[in-house]
């Protein structure tokens, strides 16, 4: 969950006043007070365009661009027509942000990739956004490139990324920066393919965040919540429904990868669900459900480790869903661990958020009021073990 006050999250579980702001940028920027471009007749000073109902900003862990914008906005004096009016799809960005009066929660940057008019001239535009992943997937090779075994993981993330961002902030979490690849790569089309494999066979996730900065971190703590999504007195849960699916549920996971040299067997690890009581049990009625992960980014035993502990890690648990509609807080975040509780009597479940819709608008376009939806993953008590260690 973004820092934000303790009057603020007091603040949203409270009938409050909300407030957004969207910028305009037509300069890259990084940050959370990017200044903003003008745009005529709606926003003369550049400090924000007007956001209406149906607006949102929705964040999904299984997609290649974690955050996506659907904004509904003023369209007096739009044109279509390249370099007449700044809301167009040529490299136009929006900043946007949702909170209290006095307190803005930064929800990151979106590249404008529609924007409709069904009732010009002076109609309302809706656009549709993705947030800064969304380029480095498009930006495909146009011939290959070579890296050599002894570069290392940040100077390969630095050529690829500044070769569609120049001005791009990239952040390790960790010294994963100043380890060398171990054997020679060539990329030889899929920019952001290489990159994520680079990042998932070292165990991390990397994704675009609200400052605009491309970050390579771990999964954060998963047994610690940091919100209640509860009903009743100061509760958030407005409506929920619970679902059991297995499909995408896996207890197991084969990493596979290639020695840094010809003299040494390549890398190959399987880790396991091996705990008794998890529905999931290696060794249960559940069955034998393994995930094969390969990458000739997996060179040594203990990132081989590290990479099939956190993909398993990310997709392990009871295959137990909630979809929910809350209190509006935008300062939770895809991966955020939380608890919930359905009734007073209830118990306390702890959930990871896989998909989450935050409201920038009061109503939801369909004449109702905008509340945050969500789904989840339960988590549940795991052991895991690791054999076939090799290379």
């Amino acid at each position: 969950m973004r820092d934000v006050t303790a009057a603020f999250l007091t603040a949203v579980r409270q009938s409050h006043p909300m407030q957004t702001r969207v910028r305009v940028l037509t300069k890259f920027q990084t940050g959370i007070n990017p200044a903003a471009t003008p745009v005529p007749v709606i926003d003369e000073e550049g400090t924000g365009i007007p956001v209406e109902d149906g607006s949102s900003v929705t964040y999904d862990v299984t997609a290649d661009t974690l955050a996506s914008l659907t904004l509904t906005t003023d369209g007096a004096g739009w044109d279509p027509k390249p370099g007449r009016h700044p809301l167009q799809p040529y490299g136009t960005e929006v900043f946007v942000e949702r909170g209290i009066p006095g307190e803005l929660v930064p929800l990151g940057y979106y590249r404008l990739n529609s924007v409709n008019q069904t009732q010009p001239p002076a109609g309302p535009l809706t656009i549709q956004g993705q947030d800064r992943m969304a380029k480095i997937v498009d930006a495909q090779l146009t011939a290959p490139v070579q890296f050599t075994s002894t570069q290392t993981v940040g100077s390969v993330f630095q050529q690829l990324v500044t070769d569609v961002y120049p001005q791009a902030v990239i952040e390790f979490d960790d010294d994963l920066d100043g380890q060398i690849l171990g054997r020679a790569q060539v990329v030889d089309q899929d920019r952001y393919g290489f990159l994520r494999d680079l990042a998932s066979s070292n165990g991390k996730l990397m994704y675009f965040d609200h400052r605009g900065v491309l970050v390579i971190r771990s999964l954060p703590d998963l047994t610690k919540p940091v919100w209640d999504v509860t009903s009743g007195a100061n509760g958030v849960l407005v409506e929920a429904s619970r679902s059991i699916d297995r499909q995408g549920v896996f207890n197991a996971v084969v990493a596979e990868g290639e020695a840094p040299d010809g003299d040494n067997p390549a890398v190959r690890i399987v880790v396991y669900d091996a705990n008794p009581q998890s529905p999931t049990y290696w060794e249960g009625p559940f069955g034998k459900v393994p995930y094969f992960l390969s990458s000739p980014n997996l060179t040594r035993t203990e990132q081989a480790i590290s990479a099939a502990r956190a993909t398993l890690e990310r997709n392990l648990g009871l295959p137990y869903y909630a979809d929910f509609t809350k209190v509006p807080n935008p300062a939770l975040e895809a991966w955020d661990p939380i608890t919930v509780k359905y009734t007073d009597r209830s118990a306390r479940e702890v959930h990871v958020i896989q998909t989450l819709a935050v409201p920038l608008s009061a109503g939801d376009g369909a004449g109702s009021p905008a509340g945050m939806t969500g789904t989840t993953r339960e988590r549940t008590t795991v052991r895991i073990a690791v054999e076939g260690v090799s290379g």
